[in-house]
């Protein structure tokens, strides 16, 4: 008889596997600590709570019966033992950074829980993989700077001001890549082309039209990208560089939030 493996299937991770959710995550996360000042324990707790529950949403949708037949036996008893763990791990950190805590930091939990929820709902649905789930995914991971930013001190129009530009600044290199894959779908149809330009412009009006204070800072963010997006997608560069395209969004992102905090710091 030959060997079965006991180990899991290559052909399924345990982790997340889309990786510009990384990074998106990670600029949310640094620029609440930046905001924030970085001074405050809880805001680093609540930064590492956030990071295990993103690494907790694979394993508990192996379980949830999510990943269809690659999700072996094995597979699901390592998921389990993955979750418990992050599960621990996240009970310990929620337990140090919300216990006690103002009424007003609790507060700032409400929008990240509630996109997250939502997120939730698209991923049982099977479509969090589509553009509506991405966008909402990119909202998501943006939203959990704003927890982290009021932990560390900085005012709710600060860490409001700074979710709102983050927002913005990913859901057009989100769309920007959605876009850019179904060109060459399409043979490079221009309406693709046209979405993240389109996209960029209609945030960037709708904040110049606002009276939100710094308002001008928060357009100012989204020149990069929609830069990089227009270029991308005009010209678009070949497939097998698209992962340098995923640096060069992320740069023009980090170009982005940096007038940003100077602003609002």
């Amino acid at each position: 008889m030959p060997p079965t493996s006991a180990g899991p299937s290559p052909q399924i991770s345990l982790l997340p596997k889309e990786h510009g959710a990384y990074i998106q995550l990670s600029l949310a996360l640094a620029s609440g600590l930046v905001l924030g000042h970085g001074s405050n324990p809880r805001a680093w707790g609540q930064a590492l709570l956030t990071a295990l529950l993103f690494l907790a949403s694979e394993p508990l949708l192996i379980l949830l019966g999510q990943r269809g037949a690659k999700a072996t036996p094995a597979v699901k008893r390592q998921a389990k033992r993955l979750l418990t763990l992050l599960g621990a791990l996240s009970l310990w950190s929620a337990a140090f950074v919300w216990w006690p805590a103002t009424w007003e930091a609790w507060q700032s939990l409400l929008i990240p829980a509630l996109l997250a929820s939502v997120l939730m709902g698209l991923a049982l649905g099977k479509r969090e993989h589509s553009t509506l789930g991405e966008v909402v995914a990119a909202w998501a991971l943006a939203s959990a700077t704003y927890p982290v930013a009021i932990l560390g001190g900085a005012g709710v129009r600060e860490a409001g001001l700074l979710a709102l530009a983050l927002a913005g600044i990913q859901s057009i290199g989100t769309v920007t890549v959605r876009a850019f894959l179904e060109s060459l779908k399409r043979q490079n149809r221009p309406l693709p082309r046209t979405i993240p330009l389109l996209l960029g412009l209609a945030i960037m009006g709708l904040v110049l039209a606002s009276r939100l204070p710094f308002s001008w800072v928060i357009a100012l963010a989204m020149v990069p990208n929609t830069g990089v997006a227009t270029w991308m997608l005009m010209a678009p560069p070949s497939p097998r560089r698209l992962q340098r395209m995923g640096w060069i969004l992320t740069l023009a992102a980090v170009t982005g939030v940096s007038p940003v905090l100077m602003a609002l710091r």
